[in-house]
């Protein structure tokens, strides 16, 4: 038991017991010391405290039971979102979006469909941080998710990859339709500037992506294609798409 939810139980726990025991033993004796010394009436006020004790008793176990149910559910809802986004750009985190990643890849390839995966990398990025500091460095990756966020559909799926990098997973889209997006996606972030410290900073980001095909390919291996094309775009001069050609990956595979 987490122990915030640990402390407010024992805390209950003891109010529980010290309001029962006053109203079942206490409260009846000061009564009937001070007051009428009848015999009767002494059993009946008894009788009428050891009640209200019983009932007090089960209605702060009821508040406690309510209590804890509440406390448990914010904390695994709170679990639940630190294990799905990522805290500082508020995309899925590496780790769910990964699982996402294989959830696609899977139907995919039950249902004989294509998906396209995409990897983005801002450029120059180390040298943003080295000019205005991480901070400005946590500014500039925030702004270049909100953008990814809003340029793309609901159903594509952005994650934190590492550090600079992101990768996206765009269901039922082959080669054009992954295209289209992303050359726009990369436009709209070079036009922009982002506001840090008293300056403003232009970025650019280099993306490769790559789409599944029909057959026995292992995720790895797109992913891997994926990676690759973002590596010749950053090779060939950064600020650009490129497409890794799965045909290409396969009949160079089958040739060795």
């Amino acid at each position: 038991m987490p122990p915030v939810i640990s402390n407010i139980y024992r805390n209950l726990n003891r109010m529980k017991w010290i309001n029962t025991i006053f109203f079942a033993l206490v409260f009846p004796f000061i009564l009937i010391f001070f007051g009428n010394q009848d015999l009767k009436t002494s059993i009946l006020v008894a009788t009428l405290g050891f009640s209200i004790g019983i009932a007090n008793y089960f209605f702060v176990r009821n508040f406690q039971t309510r209590k804890i149910k509440t406390e448990l559910s914010d904390t695994f809802n709170q679990l639940n979102n630190d294990f799905l986004f990522d805290e500082l750009t508020g995309v899925y985190s590496r780790r769910a979006g990964m699982e996402r990643l294989r959830e696609e890849f899977a139907r995919a390839h039950r249902n004989q469909k294509v998906f396209s995966v995409a990897m983005v990398d801002i450029d120059h990025f180390k040298r943003i941080n080295d000019t205005y500091g991480h901070l400005a460095g946590d500014s500039v990756l925030r702004e270049v998710a909100g953008v990814l966020k809003s340029q793309l559909r609901s159903c594509d799926v952005v994650l934190r990859y590492g550090g600079e990098e992101f990768m996206i997973i765009m269901p039922d889209t082959d080669k054009d339709q992954a295209l289209r997006p992303l050359e726009r996606l990369g436009k709209k972030l070079s036009d922009i500037e982002i506001p840090v410290n008293d300056t403003k900073v232009k970025v650019s980001v280099s993306i490769g992506v790559t789409s599944t095909y029909s057959g026995g390919e292992d995720l790895m291996e797109t992913i891997k294609r994926a990676d690759q094309a973002l590596y010749d775009a950053k090779r060939n001069g950064r600020n650009q798409v490129v497409f890794g050609d799965p045909i290409a990956s396969l009949n160079y595979a089958s040739a060795n």
